[in-house]
């Protein structure tokens, strides 16, 4: 028997996910299926994403029901638990026969999310070291926010990395010739990284 499907890119990005998920739920108690969720569609699709994070959620959440059970505010507790009860049964049946690219569109890929773009162009770079499937990462989130700065100084910075200079200061211009808004923090780093881009590329 052999264990390569087992180190298969897509096992390998789901373990970094869970683990990421495990790591918030340690620190804050919950948000475990906030992390997971819209990576986890994203990589297998919406109720794959479903599934697999209410299942996990579920083996955490057994752990702590008996020690919990005494210390339940059940005034706060019932009316949320009968809106569970009556909805989820509605969500689950919207998840199974909407699109799935409609539903994958609005779980993963809201614009609003920059913070699951941002976890999931770190896992592919700075844990697996997949500099072109994290460019590519990147290119996704500009074609869904054309304006956000974000995915111009990642794609720069990745090809800087790379050593190719003058693709990195092509990323880098084209937020100032597309009159993109930069915060102080982002400037400070621009205006770092596009001096390193601008010396070495006139090196090369």
């Amino acid at each position: 028997m052999t264990l390569d499907p087992i180190f298969q890119l897509s096992n390998l990005l789901a373990l970094l996910i869970v683990l990421a998920g495990g790591f918030v739920r340690g620190y804050t108690g919950f948000g475990s299926g906030l992390v997971m969720a819209p990576l986890f569609a994203i990589l297998w699709g919406p109720v794959d994403a479903v599934a697999t994070t209410a299942g996990l959620g579920l083996l955490a959440t057994v752990q702590l029901t008996a020690s919990s059970v005494p210390l339940v505010n059940w005034r706060d507790v019932l009316p949320m638990l009968a809106a569970a009860i009556l909805l989820v049964p509605f969500g689950a049946a919207l998840l199974v026969s909407l699109d799935p690219d409609l539903v994958k569109k609005i779980i993963a890929i809201d614009p609003s999310r920059t913070a699951m773009w941002f976890l999931g162009g770190r896992l592919l770079s700075d844990e697996l070291g997949l500099l072109d499937e994290a460019l590519a990462w990147w290119q996704q989130l500009r074609h869904h926010m054309p304006m956000e700065v974000t995915p111009l100084v990642e794609q720069a910075t990745l090809l800087a990395d790379m050593g190719l200079y003058t693709e990195a200061r092509y990323r880098l211009e084209a937020i100032t010739d597309e009159n993109m808004d930069v915060s102080g923090q982002q400037y400070a780093k621009i205006s770092q990284l596009h001096g390193m881009v601008m010396s070495a590329s006139m090196q090369d």
